[in-house]
């Protein structure tokens, strides 16, 4: 993905525009965002940077900037994973799960409810 410098008005406008989404470095100071993982590329070790909080700027044209405390990050892709259905969350197995439970209550009492 290309890089976006700011560097005048229109930039700043689609600074504004875009998309900010916080991410936390990782003590291997990589983080993940839209089912890619990214490494932070440094001069020094880098350890100052474990835990920080970075922002992930998508613009509208889907170029995305990494900053770190107002100051551009440069960083690699470094994997890839799947991205969970947006439609899935920590409700759905309950959802998928009720169904099937009730039915198996249903059959239970079905047969230790033996008429005489």
């Amino acid at each position: 993905m290309e890089a976006k410098g700011s560097t005048g008005e229109a930039d700043d406008l689609d600074l504004a525009l875009a998309g900010q989404y916080e991410r936390v470095l990782t003590k291997a100071l990589t983080f993940s965002y839209g089912g890619t993982k990214y490494c932070v590329k440094t001069s020094g070790p880098g350890t100052a940077m474990r835990g920080a909080k970075i922002l992930v700027h998508r613009f509208t044209d889907g170029t995305l900037r990494f900053s770190y405390k107002n100051r551009a990050l440069t960083c690699t892709a470094c994997g890839t994973y799947a991205v969970p259905d947006p439609a899935e969350d920590e409700k759905t197995p309950d959802a998928r799960v009720d169904p099937i439970a009730a039915g198996r209550r249903k059959s239970v009492s079905q047969i230790t409810a033996i008429p005489a």
